[in-house]
């Protein structure tokens, strides 16, 4: 899934809307899962790679998909 900026900055802005009420410790914890949970929302997509240095090149034909966890 792609990264949206959008619910970062929710995610932020939420955190730190009642930073009056909360410690440093708690506002801070909760700005650090908020991109904890941004990044790891991320899909990363590689492209198909050929190998060479064989008899027969290998072609990967579909393209490599992960996500950080």
């Amino acid at each position: 899934m792609p990264l949206v900026k959008a619910s970062l900055k929710s995610a932020i802005e939420s955190a730190l809307d009642s930073s009056e009420e909360k410690t440093k410790s708690e506002t801070a914890e909760e700005l650090a899962t908020a991109i904890d949970d941004y990044l790891r929302s991320m899909t990363i997509t590689v492209a198909g790679i050929t190998t060479a240095g064989t008899a027969a090149a290998q072609t990967q034909t579909a393209p490599v998909i992960a996500t950080i966890t």
